[in-house]
């Protein structure tokens, strides 16, 4: 299975009146995991669009284990987990800078055409992502 990796640091607009990284911050985390994944793999998002391929979020999940504070370093590791012909499951655990977990969970997709409403099937090069 490949896992890409991605380094990031937290900003300060991220973090809450706790002074750690606000919740749904997490799921950005992912959107980036997902994007710079893809893009490791040769996959553009954007030249997908331009083609017509539209994903779009049918489920996102996510299950909290540690906190972290402002200028901290995290470590966000995207793979795929589920392939289908329209559908994608893309699974995602956030990590501090020694590992520890902080975050683990998953985003579906399903690919629609222009029109965005009825799934197709994805190109040859989202189908070559199978784990």
């Amino acid at each position: 299975m490949t896992v890409q990796t991605v380094r990031l640091r937290v900003r300060y607009d991220e973090i809450d009146g706790m002074g750690v990284i606000h919740h749904p911050n997490f799921l950005i985390y992912f959107e980036i995991g997902r994007t710079e994944f893809m893009r490791e793999m040769g996959v553009h998002y954007a030249d997908l669009e331009r083609r017509g391929f539209l994903l779009v979020v049918t489920a996102a999940t996510a299950r909290y284990h540690a906190n972290v504070r402002y200028d901290d370093e995290i470590v966000v590791k995207t793979s795929v987990a589920e392939l289908g012909r329209a559908t994608i499951r893309f699974a995602y655990r956030v990590e501090d800078a020694a590992g520890r977990l902080l975050c683990e969970g998953s985003t579906e997709h399903c690919c629609v055409g222009p029109d965005k409403k009825r799934p197709i099937r994805f190109p040859p090069e989202i189908l070559a992502l199978r784990p």
